[in-house]
This record gives C-alpha cells, sequence and structure tokens, in this order.
C-alpha cells in the first residue's frame, strides 16, 4: 500500500498498528503507554550518547577506562 488512506480503506478483517520513530519500526503491536515512555527514553538516552561519543573524539577507550 502506498499512503495512509489507502491502508484505511483496505479491507481487513483485523485491526492493524505500529509505531514508527525516524524511520525505525519501535512497536508491531499496541503497547502501553508506560512501555511507550521507556521504549522512547532509552531513544534519546541513546542519541545522547552517541553525542557524548562523537564529541570525545578518538579518545574513548581512555575515557572509559577511566570510569
Amino acid at each position: 500500500m502506498e499512503d495512509s488512506n489507502a491502508v484505511q480503506n483496505s479491507l481487513c478483517a483485523f485491526g492493524t498498528s505500529s509505531i514508527i520513530y525516524n524511520g525505525e519500526i519501535i512497536s508491531h503491536h499496541p503497547i502501553s503507554n508506560t512501555r511507550f515512555e521507556n521504549i522512547m527514553k532509552k531513544k534519546i538516552i541513546f542519541r545522547v550518547l552517541i553525542i557524548v561519543v562523537l564529541s570525545l573524539g578518538t579518545d574513548i577507550v581512555g575515557y572509559l577506562r577511566s570510569l
């Protein structure tokens, strides 16, 4: 199917659900608000971690050993 209208007007006896964030499938079934919040918090923490690692440059191993 090409767009949301095609999906909404499809002849399917089963309801479908998915959550997509930045082109990545977060869930292919309904999830609770708490589960959704936990998934998104992990995504945000991971992005911050990547920014920190990139800002440290090539000395990441030395930094991790100092922790």
